[in-house]
C-alpha cells in the first residue's frame, strides 16, 4: 500500500519529491495477488479470526527459503496481545484500494529518480510488475533482492538498508 500511495504522491505533487523508493510495489496488481487476496477476503468476510487469516497470509509474504530457516520461525507466531493488530475493516479497504490501484497509463509522468527495489520470489508484487514499473518510469533503477519474498526488509535487512542509504 505504501507505494501505492508514494506513486499518487509523487503523480500529484513531483515537486515536493526528490527522490522516490518503490520496494515491494505494482502500478496495478497482479492477477495471482488479486485471486488470493479475493479468497483470503472471502475467508474473512466468513467469520475467520484474525489469527485464521494470519496463518493463511503469512506464509505468502516470505520466500520459501526465509520460512524454512528455523531461525525465522518467530515471525509465523500470532501474537494475539499485540495493542497493533489490524481490524478486519481496515485490511478491507487497504485492499479494496490497493485492488483498484492503476497508474499504468501514467507513469511517464514520473520524473523523479526512482529506486525500486523487487523481492525475486514476490508472490505478491512480482519481478513482473517491479519490471514494469522500471521500464516505465524514466529515471528508475531496478535492484533485485535474490531469494527473497514480499517483505523484503525482513528477510535481508542489511542488503535493503544499504539500497536504500546508496540510492539516497
Amino acid at each position: 500500500m505504501g507505494g501505492n500511495i508514494a506513486q499518487t504522491f509523487v503523480l500529484t505533487y513531483p515537486e515536493r519529491v526528490e527522490k522516490l523508493i518503490l520496494a515491494a510495489s505494482f502500478a496495478v496488481m497482479n492477477q495471482q495477488a488479486r485471486l488470493f487476496l479475493d479468497a483470503v477476503l472471502s475467508v474473512y468476510e466468513g467469520g475467520a479470526t484474525t489469527k485464521q487469516m494470519f496463518d493463511l497470509i503469512a506464509p505468502w509474504l516470505f520466500s520459501a527459503s526465509f520460512l524454512n530457516e528455523p531461525d525465522n520461525a518467530a515471525y509465523l507466531v500470532y501474537d494475539e496481545n499485540d495493542p497493533d493488530q489490524q481490524p478486519f475493516y481496515a485490511w478491507k479497504n487497504q485492499y479494496l484500494a490497493q485492488q483498484s490501484f492503476n497508474v499504468v497509463s501514467r507513469l511517464h509522468e514520473i520524473k523523479t529518480p526512482t529506486l525500486i527495489i523487487s523481492g525475486e520470489m514476490d508472490r505478491l508484487a512480482h519481478l513482473e510488475d517491479s519490471l514494469l514499473l522500471t521500464e516505465k518510469i524514466e529515471h528508475a533503477i531496478l535492484k533485485t533482492i535474490p531469494k527473497s519474498g514480499h517483505l523484503i526488509n525482513f528477510e535481508y535487512p542489511d542488503l535493503f538498508h544499504s539500497s536504500v542509504l546508496e540510492f539516497l
